[in-house]
């Protein structure tokens, strides 16, 4: 079941998933990405999808019925073939009528979807209609609320798919989570306000640059506590 379903990720990608059957259905197919690692991969339906670190993925492996459960962020490339494709996340649904490139990010309570291609309609997790999201569209949700709309370029891809991880006025504590997934580490905010807004980025190949690129603009301090453990100082 698992072949069919990832038709074209290779054996050593393979590795980098932390994959499982369902023991409660055993035709439902998990897998997590670690973190600091981004796997390209292929459903049945021909579907073409990169998921970035720290990201599970849920659907059904031996009937697959175009519903993929997402936490985390995963850029799909979907194909056309007559029936919709859903995306479902804890903060809401993406609905692709029918051939779209659509990135979406669910962590905790936001949930960020954007056109690179085609269209899509964010739903409520009830299936009320929230907005249809064209091409070069971005649209961002908080709480269950609408918190931003704006207009992205256009590249093949998002910036993340080619390291470097950007981010538009979202809370600091998304941007903080980012950089733990990437990197692997713990980063403990102490007194740092972690609901101010931020707009920026980092590159994910190296650690110091990215910190330096987040904190050091924001006059933020930080320390190595161990290898994986980084304290921040304001």
């Amino acid at each position: 079941m698992m072949k069919n379903l990832l038709s074209t990720l290779t054996g050593a990608a393979l590795l980098l998933l932390s994959a499982a059957c369902s023991q409660d259905d055993p035709t439902t197919y998990r897998f997590k990405t670690a973190a600091d690692q981004r796997v390209a991969l292929a459903l049945s339906d021909e579907s073409q999808l990169r998921v970035n670190a720290g990201a599970g993925l849920d659907y059904d492996a031996d009937n697959f019925d175009r519903v993929v459960k997402l936490d985390g962020e995963t850029f799909f490339k979907v194909k056309k073939t007559g029936e919709p494709f859903t995306i479902e996340t804890p903060n809401g649904m993406v609905v692709v009528p029918s051939q779209a490139d659509v990135n979406v990010w669910s962590r905790g309570d936001l949930l960020e979807v954007s056109i690179f291609g085609g269209s899509a309609e964010l739903r409520t997790r009830s299936n009320k209609l929230v907005k249809k999201v064209l091409t070069g569209q971005a649209i961002r949700t908080l709480n269950g609320k609408t918190d931003l709309e704006w207009v992205i370029e256009l590249p093949a891809s998002p910036s993340w798919v080619v390291g470097k991880s950007e981010f538009n006025n979202v809370p600091f504590s998304y941007v903080i989570r980012e950089l733990e997934l990437q990197f692997g580490l713990t980063i403990q905010p102490n007194n740092v306000n972690v609901q101010q807004r931020y707009t920026g980025g980092f590159i994910n190949a190296d650690l110091n640059t990215a910190l330096n690129m987040v904190f050091s603009d924001q006059g933020i301090q930080y320390e190595l506590v161990d290898n994986s453990v980084i304290r921040l100082i304001q």
